[in-house]
Formats: structure tokens, sequence, C-alpha cells
């Protein structure tokens, strides 16, 4: 898949609703960042392979 900056995804094993905020490495690498809203916190940055990410619908984002 394809993504791009700004897309909304998670880990296909779970994980918050993150932003993709750099697409690296040849398109195989994305840096993502996500609010904890358990903490109110802005989480940096954290680099995963695009190849556990998958997009997440606006009505799927966590909140």
């Amino acid at each position: 898949m394809n993504f791009k900056l700004g897309d909304v995804v998670q880990l296909k094993s779970g994980s918050p609703s993150m932003t993709i905020v750099e697409i690296f490495n040849n398109h195989t690498m994305a840096s993502c960042t996500w609010y904890d809203f358990s903490t109110h916190t802005w989480n940096r940055e954290n680099a995963f392979p695009v190849i556990a990410l998958q997009l997440v619908s606006p009505q799927e984002q966590t909140h």
C-alpha cells in the first residue's frame, strides 16, 4: 500500500490511531505521531515498517 503524509494508520497488530508525518527509506518506513488521550500528551515520532501499518477509517479512529 502506498501511504501518504497525513494518512491516519494503526499497526496491524493493534495500536492507537497515528498520523504519518514522514515516509522514507524508499517508501518502506513511516514515521508516525499520535496523541495519548489517557495522559493528554503527544507522543513523539516513531518509525514503523509500512508493511506493519493499515489505514484507519474516520469511524475507527481512537479518541
